[in-house]
């Protein structure tokens, strides 16, 4: 156990370009799993109906902007 490395650090920290169909579709699969865990946690009274929309909208908005940047790169 050393001391973590900063370049390693700042290339995780990163944003990933997302430059295959494949990365495109995990990538909208995995935003489609935390639109249903939201749904899913608002009918379980976790968290309020108007959050789990919010974070529905938001996600959906997510997967539109990971399409349109895989598609442009």
């Amino acid at each position: 156990m050393g001391t973590p490395d900063p370049n390693e650090a700042a290339s995780a920290a990163e944003p990933q370009q997302l430059t295959s169909d494949r990365a495109i579709k995990r990538a909208q699969i995995y935003i489609k799993s935390a639109e249903k865990l939201m749904i899913e946690l608002a009918n379980a009274r976790r968290i309020t109906m108007q959050l789990a929309q919010s974070y529905k909208q938001k996600l959906y908005w997510l997967s539109l902007t990971v399409v349109a940047d895989g598609h442009i790169n």
